[in-house]
C-alpha cells in the first residue's frame, strides 16, 4: 500500500476478488491457482483507489454476485479468506490469551465453497476451515493431493 501501513496496524481491511466459472465446468487445481494468483496480483494501489471510493465495495460485490453469467444461469461462489500472520493468539482482553481462534463457518454451502485460513495456535501450521456440499466434501477428503498435506477434523 502507498503509503505503507505499520506492521502493528490492524483494522477493517477487506478486498473482494471474483473469478467466474460456469457451474457445470470442472476446475482443476492448476487452473484454479493460476486464476487466484492473477486476481491477487490485481490488488495494488490503483485497484484500492478505484475500488474503495465512497465505500461502494459492498454494492459492487452485490452486483457482481447477482449478475447473470452468459454461459450459465447459476453461479458458484468460492470464498477464500486468509488471516495468517495476524497476531490473534497474542490478544488478551483481560481473561488471558486465547487457546484457539476459529471462524463462524457456513454450514450449508450449497453449490458454493467457503475457506477460511488462520495460523494454528503454535504458529507452526495453518488451519483451513472449509465448507462445501456433503458430496464435494467426501471427494475433497479423499483427494490424494489434499491428504498429503492435511488432517481432517469434521466439526459439523
Amino acid at each position: 500500500m502507498n503509503p505503507p501501513i505499520s506492521d502493528q496496524c490492524m483494522g477493517n481491511v477487506f478486498a473482494a476478488l471474483m473469478a467466474n466459472w460456469p457451474l457445470e465446468e470442472t476446475i482443476n487445481y492448476k487452473d484454479f491457482v493460476e486464476k487466484l494468483r492473477e486476481l491477487i496480483s490485481l490488488l495494488n494501489d490503483d485497484y484500492v483507489k478505484k475500488a474503495f471510493p465512497n465505500g461502494w465495495i459492498l454494492r459492487r460485490m452485490k452486483n457482481d454476485v447477482g449478475r447473470d453469467d452468459k454461459k450459465s444461469s447459476r453461479r458458484r461462489i468460492f470464498h477464500i479468506s486468509g488471516c495468517c500472520g495476524l497476531p490473534f493468539y497474542e490478544a488478551d482482553f483481560g481473561w488471558g490469551k486465547p487457546n484457539w481462534v476459529t471462524f463462524l463457518q457456513a454450514n450449508n454451502a450449497g453449490d458454493n465453497i467457503f475457506v477460511n485460513l488462520i495460523d494454528t495456535c503454535d504458529g507452526k501450521g495453518v488451519e483451513a476451515w472449509v465448507a462445501m456440499s456433503k458430496e464435494e466434501m467426501l471427494k475433497f477428503e479423499q483427494d490424494s493431493q489434499v491428504i498429503a498435506y492435511a488432517s481432517f477434523n469434521q466439526i459439523a
